[in-house]
């Protein structure tokens, strides 16, 4: 499955992207991805810590062992091998066998390519992918930081809707925001 290609389309400016699962190849390329996102300091848990080569190759064997096992997705969206978008679905397993009905969702697309559609294409693909790679998957379920309008905007369209928010939970820029926690019934 490393490398296999589940899609190809063109974003609204008339890209083709090419939708896939990762590949050990990819390292240098997810490494630098997600430091570029970190820097940018934008909607990520990641908030200008520099991630190293080689805790992504962990990161990267990590996720290809929970691929097989049928608890994670992951998909890249790639233009002309550049990794340009990421998204996971990962099995819930804090609650032992009582959640792994439950993946937790996550996406990014790199600055550059906002605005183009591969959010949602990307998002459409992994759910997707999830419902027939993870046994027994029942919800998707995410977080959204409360002032990412887009963000909740492309989530409704893939049909999430909210459940609740916890308040001033995340640090963001030094100001404390609401946590929007939203789910999808598949």
């Amino acid at each position: 499955m490393p490398g296999q290609i589940v899609k190809k389309f063109f974003s609204k400016k008339g890209k083709e992207m090419i939708i896939r699962y990762p590949k050990w190849e990819d390292l240098e390329e997810f490494t630098l991805y997600i430091n570029k996102l970190s820097y940018e300091d934008t909607f990520i848990t990641f908030s200008g810590e520099e991630i190293k080569k080689e805790e992504e190759a962990k990161a990267l064997s990590k996720w290809f062992c929970e691929i097989e096992m049928g608890d994670k997705v992951v998909l890249g969206c790639f233009y002309k091998e550049k990794l340009v978008g990421l998204a996971n679905v990962d099995r819930n397993k804090s609650h032992r066998k009582r959640s792994l009905h439950v993946g937790t969702f996550g996406i990014s697309v790199e600055k550059e390519f906002r605005g183009e559609g591969i959010g949602y294409e990307l998002g459409k693909t992994i759910i997707e992918e999830a419902k027939k790679k993870i046994p027994g998957l029942k919800m998707v379920v995410l977080d959204v930081f409360s002032i990412n309008i887009n963000a909740q905007n492309l989530y409704k369209k893939l049909g999430f809707q909210k459940a609740g928010c916890l308040p001033k939970s995340i640090l963001y820029r030094g100001q404390y925001i609401d946590d929007i926690k939203m789910y999808l019934e598949i």
